[in-house]
């Protein structure tokens, strides 16, 4: 049986006059929290929070998200300021292109105001005060551009979005990561 092995999580909290240990997944991090914002003292709240918050986010998204020091850094002072996390992730396909003339190649966002829509569909854009988005393939700088222009557009005059991006070939797609702070923006886990 070598099948893939689920991530599991392993709580133990310890208190004066009791103390819980807890064996699940990273589903069960909502309840976690809730036991812990019950019983934690106020100072302790803040870094038990935000590393729960950071493992959950862990399990959501690209490796490369992580190892972006930036954006981790710009991720860690929202999930201080905001409670409320949306995490989206969309697929965009790339078509290659050769021209046999010029011998040249060329890759080209294909979908992309279809794949936008479809990334930020239920969202409340209104709603959203800081918005992180990883932009994870090989594209251009211009085709980049293209893409921030159509997840700007969505946005209007609300927050704007903050891209990162991390070239590195898919095999023939582009990757956008996005992740959402605001009141009432979370989705359920």
């Amino acid at each position: 049986m070598g099948g893939a092995r689920r991530p599991s999580l392993r709580v133990d909290i310890r208190y004066p006059h009791f103390s819980l240990k807890l064996d699940g997944t990273p589903e069960h991090l909502p309840e976690v929290r809730r036991i812990v914002e019950a019983f934690a003292p106020d100072e302790a709240l803040p870094a038990a929070m935000e590393e729960a918050q950071l493992y959950e986010l862990k399990s959501r998204l690209s490796e490369e998200f992580f190892q972006h020091q930036p954006l981790l850094a710009r991720l860690r002072s929202s999930l201080v300021l905001d409670e409320d996390v949306r995490v989206m992730k969309r697929v965009i396909p790339l078509r290659r292109e050769y021209d046999l003339e010029q011998s040249s190649a060329s890759v080209q966002l294909i979908q992309v105001k279809e794949s936008v829509t479809q990334l930020l569909a239920g969202l409340d854009t209104a709603k959203v005060r800081e918005c992180l988005v990883h932009i994870r393939g090989e594209l251009s700088r211009e085709q980049q551009v293209t893409l921030m222009d159509a997840i700007r557009q969505r946005f209007g005059m609300g927050a704007q979005p903050r891209f990162f991006s991390t070239r590195k070939n898919l095999e023939g797609q582009v990757l956008v990561e996005m992740v959402c702070f605001g009141d009432g923006i979370a989705e359920e886990w």
